[in-house]
This record gives C-alpha cells, sequence and structure tokens, in this order.
C-alpha cells in the first residue's frame, strides 16, 4: 500500500479564505524508502490577500507568488488531485495535518471543483504524525527527544523535533523541505518505537479507530493541546448522530459514584463545563490510542485496577451511560450556514452525480466548460465553476457578467461594506503598518506587498 508523506504552506490560517501557495508530498515504499515526489508551487489567487504574516514566516515575496512560471491555483490543485488518485491508495500522512493542511486540501479541492475529500476515499487512510511524536516522548522519552521553545519548555514543532534528535534541517517552512524532515521523523520513530509506529498506524483507519474504542472497556487516548500533553484514559459512551465520525467517552479519572448521583441538569451543567470529564473522539482524525493494560513506562499513571474499577463502577450505574451520551449529544453545536461559498463546503456533501458533472467540466476544453456551469444542480458547484471561468478564461464570459464579477471582486478585497472573514485592503494595510522587523530580507518583503497593496487600492477606487 505505501505512504505518502506531505506539507503544504499557504497565504494565512483560513482554510476557507486562504489559499496553499506550496505543495510538496513524498510517496515511500512500506518501508519508507521513497518512490516518488511531488512539489508545486501555485500562483495567488485574484481575490486573496495573503497575511503578512504568512509571507515573512515562509520567506516568499508578493512578486514570487504572482510569478507566471507558478501554475494557478486551479491547475495546482488538479495536478495535486490527479497525483493523488493516481499515488492512491496509500497512507497519507501530515504533521498537525488533521487540523491544518487537510483542511486546506479540502478546500482547496472543493473551490477547484474536485473531490474534497480525496485523502480519506480510494482507499486511503489518515495520520498525523504530531500525535505520533507526543506519545513516542511521553512513553519512549529514550526514543524521541522533545524540541526546546523560546522559554525553555518543550515545543513538538517539527522543526525543533528533528533538529533535537539529530536531524540537519534544511529550510524552515518550505514545503518540500518539511516534508522531508517529516519522513525522517518517522523513519526514526518507526525503527526505535517500532510498537507505538504500528499503533498509530492502525488508526489511521477510522473503522478501525471505532472498533477499537467500542471493544475496548478501558482506553489510553492522546489528545494534544498546546500547554497539555493530552495523556487522557477513557471509556466509550457511543456516537453522535449528527456526525457518525465524533464519538463521545468518558474520562475514567473522573468521580463516576458522584455523577451518577447528580440530577439531569446538575450532570449537564458539569459535562459542558470547562474541563469537562466528557471526551470527544474523532474517528477520522487518526486518534492515537492504547488499551490500558499495554502502557508502560508513563509516569504517575494510575494502575490498571483503579481503571477496571472505574469502569465496573460506570457499568454498574443503571442508565449512566445512557444518560452521560443523551446530554453530550443535547449539547452538540449547531453552526450557522454561511453565505460565503467558500466555507459551505462542511455543511452538505456535494451528491455522487455532481462529482460526475465536476469530473466532466475538467476534461473538457476551456470553450466547453462555459456550458457546464448551467448543468450543476448544486448552486455551490456553479458559482466555483464560474469563478474559475472568470480567472482563467474570462473571455468566455459575455462583458456584463465580466464587468459585474470584477465589480464583485473589487467590493469583495474593499471590505464587501462590513466586517467579512477574509483579509481585506483594511486589515492588510492594518496588519503591515504593525509590523516589526530588524531583518532586511523581511523588510523587504514586507515593503513589496506596501507597494502591492498600494496599486490595487488606487486601481480599485479609479474602478
Amino acid at each position: 500500500m505505501g505512504f505518502v508523506f506531505y506539507d503544504v504552506e499557504t497565504t494565512g490560517l483560513s482554510p476557507a479564505f486562504d489559499q496553499i501557495t506550496e505543495f510538496a508530498a513524498i510517496r515511500t515504499d512500506d518501508v519508507l524508502t521513497p518512490i516518488d515526489r511531488l512539489e508545486v508551487r501555485l500562483r495567488l489567487m485574484p481575490h486573496v490577500l495573503p497575511s503578512p504574516d504568512a509571507l515573512c514566516l515562509t520567506g516568499t515575496s508578493i512578486e514570487d507568488l504572482l510569478a507566471s512560471e507558478r501554475p494557478s491555483f486551479v491547475s495546482g490543485m488538479s495536478l495535486i488531485a490527479q497525483t493523488l488518485r493516481k499515488w492512491s491508495p496509500s497512507t497519507i500522512i501530515g504533521y498537525n495535518s488533521t487540523r491544518f493542511d487537510e483542511r486546506f486540501l479540502h478546500h482547496g479541492f472543493y473551490q477547484t471543483l474536485h473531490p474534497a475529500y480525496l485523502t480519506s476515499r480510494n482507499q486511503n487512510s489518515r495520520g498525523d504524525a504530531l500525535r505520533l511524536a507526543r506519545a513516542v516522548h511521553a512513553l519512549r522519552p529514550e526514543a524521541l527527544k522533545a524540541g526546546v521553545g523560546g522559554n525553555g519548555d518543550l515545543s513538538f514543532g517539527l522543526g525543533g523535533v528533528c533538529v533535537a534528535n539529530g536531524y540537519v534541517t534544511g529550510a524552515h517552512h518550505e514545503a518540500m523541505a518539511d516534508t522531508e524532515a517529516l519522513l525522517w521523523l518517522c523513519k526514526l520513530i518507526s525503527e526505535k518505537a517500532p510498537d507505538l509506529w504500528s499503533q498509530f498506524l492502525r488508526f489511521t483507519s477510522k473503522r478501525s479507530a471505532a472498533d477499537f474504542l467500542k471493544n475496548e472497556d478501558a482506553v489510553l487516548l492522546f489528545d494534544p493541546r498546546r500547554d497539555d500533553l493530552g495523556i487522557r484514559y477513557v471509556s466509550w459512551l457511543g456516537a453522535s448522530e449528527k456526525d457518525g465520525n465524533c464519538h463521545y467517552c468518558i474520562d475514567l479519572t473522573a468521580d463516576i459514584a458522584s455523577l451518577a448521583n447528580m440530577d439531569d441538569g446538575a450532570l449537564s451543567a458539569v459535562l459542558v463545563s470547562s474541563g469537562s470529564s466528557l471526551r470527544r473522539v474523532r474517528i477520522n482524525a487518526s486518534p492515537l490510542m492504547m488499551p490500558i493494560y499495554e502502557v508502560e513506562g508513563l509516569e504517575n499513571a494510575p494502575d490498571e485496577a483503579f481503571f477496571t474499577g472505574q469502569v465496573a463502577t460506570l457499568r454498574s450505574q443503571t442508565g449512566l451511560t445512557d444518560r452521560l451520551l443523551t446530554i453530550a449529544k443535547a449539547n452538540e453545536t449547531d453552526y450557522p450556514s454561511s453565505p460565503h461559498v467558500e466555507s459551505q463546503l462542511y455543511g452538505q456533501l456535494i451528491p455522487f452525480e455532481e462529482e460526475d458533472k465536476m469530473a466532466a467540466f475538467h476534461a473538457a476544453s476551456w470553450e466547453q466548460r462555459a456550458s457546464f456551469l448551467n448543468t450543476f444542480a448544486d448552486r455551490r458547484l456553479f458559482q466555483l465553476g464560474r469563478r474559475i471561468l472568470f480567472y482563467e478564461r474570462p473571455d468566455l464570459l459575455d462583458s456584463v457578467l465580466r464587468q459585474k464579477m470584477a465589480d464583485g471582486l473589487a467590493l469583495r478585497m474593499g471590505g464587501a461594506g462590513g466586517t467579512v472573514p477574509w483579509m481585506t485592503f483594511e486589515t492588510a494595510t492594518r496588519a503591515i503598518n504593525a509590523y516589526v522587523t530588524r531583518d532586511p530580507r523581511t523588510a523587504e518583503i514586507i515593503r513589496s506587498y506596501r507597494t502591492y497593496l498600494d496599486r490595487l487600492i488606487q486601481q480599485s477606487v479609479a474602478a
């Protein structure tokens, strides 16, 4: 089956309203020997204003992002989609990818009319090596050192962890360099902690994760946060009805007997409070788990007998599991639908018959693609397809629509008359003015971005 290791660089932190600027991936065989690779640097879309922080972090100038030799965003995402299909099935691994890189891939594919979830379809499975690194450091500290943060505390940034363990790194925040570092780190772990590597790979399949949660009475779950290693001892309650990928567990260090004695109002208040003993596990996000009886070398861990007793108490309290699960489901968040097409991906699945039309859209000539727009029953695809034509072949749109979309672009970048979730002329200017640096290269990136932004603002006013 093999592996695909990957990394992305972006214009900012919002998967819906920023974009991928670099994508790199290395395909390997089952023993992590590289057999293929892909590196793509994508051109900036006309409606996206990068964050100055993102430009300076990656050392990328605005001129570089606009360079004609870069493929357009549509062409670049199409190449990425084609390559991932060709490399399927694989286990696809990133670093902090479930919260960042993969969401950018989802939105990038969606906005260019490709199936959004390519990394989890075609028999692919997914893994996030950040969780793995945290777990290995906690359980096998002799196998993996943590990095050191600016305050001397532990850091699990990819570059810091690799350097701490002897890797001679290249550039940081450059997609291929980070992908090579990620592959090196996973090789190191597979050699020095093969049992944890195997456990990690087991739960890159969401079916395996769900079955494990249901069939083990007590589970060690790694649920890391920035300032918390995230070691939890949990027992499964059940799955969400709104989102089958979300499963609920109870923290076994809680006072189970006290919870059982609470009425529904008090129990609900405790479960929705900060520091709640209710835990959510996303089985499609490569959770890292172990049976309690296999845990060794973890400091201050209660012994197995304690958890056996807690599970017995939980099961002996008639109806407690059902009450806990009912309260968990009742307090699920309902997210309002967005008026912006970019952030409408997760609210509603795109029907398979629409995906057939998307494939036909990409297979057709540009002249033919314009005729595809009205075949989309899903309004989102019509809007996104029209934007693709406007950016790639505006000559195929009639002059009235072309002017209307140009006016809409100017209005969007100007802020659209209110508070919006994307970078505007005003917010970008404010961020530039607030940026302080003593590094000459970074100062030049900021200076050139200011010039670019001033030119766009003048063009907008003139129009």
